[in-house]
């Protein structure tokens, strides 16, 4: 096995542990973000859809946008028949190690832009709108509660 003179490893797994500290550690906000701020009726609907949104411009995209920037790190290409390239025989490691950290440095901070914009335009509902209604008896009724009584009421 070859020896490697990386001076930069030690930084590369330092950063790449905090990526994915911070990764893991905002998928329990963004759920609770999302059960929070949707009404009781949609909440399956509202995560559905946020996983939608995760897959279309997570899943598909990055493996995509991974596979060219291992490319474009490419020195040495295997030479085939034809205009056909071969695989890659040779990569730049530091210029893959650049992209790889830039890439997903990149795809954090739009995270954490987007968590902050969502927080600041938050508005969170009125005290009016989560007070208790009484039934017949003098119990409070929770929101949940009034929303199943009114649809038992329509049959």
């Amino acid at each position: 096995m070859c020896t490697s003179k990386c001076s930069y490893l030690g930084m590369f797994v330092v950063l790449c542990f905090f990526v994915m500290f911070f990764t893991f550690l905002a998928t329990m906000p963004a759920l609770s973000a999302t059960l929070r701020c949707v009404d009781d009726k949609i909440r399956s609907f509202a995560l559905g859809i946020q996983w939608i949104v995760v897959r279309i411009f997570g899943t598909i995209p990055a493996p995509i946008l991974f596979g060219r920037l291992i490319d474009e790190s490419c020195i040495l290409w295997q030479e085939s028949c034809g205009n056909d390239s071969g695989a890659c025989l040779l990569y730049d490691n530091k210029m893959m190690a650049k992209y790889m950290l830039l890439l997903a440095l990149v795809g954090k901070a739009c995270s954490v832009i987007f968590f902050f914009l969502a927080w600041f335009y938050y508005i969170p509902p009125k005290v009016g709108d989560m007070k208790m209604v009484q039934n017949g008896n003098g119990n409070q009724l929770s929101p949940a509660e009034k929303y199943i009584k009114k649809e038992i009421e329509k049959y």
